[in-house]
């Protein structure tokens, strides 16, 4: 129920018993929310998702991730899919490419050492991943941005 009904239930009545029994369903109502917020998207991958942050501008295997969450290649990518909503791949190269398209904007510096700095050192791939995902060519972001 919500939140106001359950209120509304507790000042309803005078019996004290169903008082009581008002503000026990009000806790476990707050408490329901709250462990909800503890346990935010992708908390249980915690230490992959750190190994990715920390570790993006080199190769990254999912096995390494994996075995950072004690758990095996497939298990792993199903985990992921389902907490993150996309796969452990897509995640990487995502942050890898936000990166990228902040440092197009931010630098002067070439298209394929941006490219490299985040971890896609082959300027044909970078070109064509972030051609995929912002629907437009580095150069072409940097002087629209820029």
């Amino acid at each position: 129920a919500p939140l106001h009904a359950l209120f509304d239930r507790l000042f309803a009545t005078r019996d004290r018993l169903l008082e009581y029994a008002a503000v026990f369903e009000i806790l476990a109502y707050v408490l329901s929310k709250a462990q909800k917020k503890e346990h935010p998207k992708g908390a249980s991958l915690a230490k992959s998702l750190r190994y990715i942050r920390e570790n993006y501008a080199s190769p990254i295997r999912i096995s390494t991730l994996a075995a950072l969450e004690h758990t095996s290649e497939s298990n792993y990518h199903a985990r992921f899919k389902k907490e993150m909503g996309i796969s452990p791949v897509a995640y990487v190269n995502h942050f890898r490419l936000t990166l990228a398209a902040e440092a197009l904007v931010n630098t002067k510096d070439s298209v394929a050492s941006i490219g490299a700095s985040v971890g896609i050192p082959d300027p044909l791939y970078f070109s064509k991943l972030f051609l995929r995902t912002y629907h437009t060519t580095p150069g072409q972001y940097r002087r629209r941005r820029g």
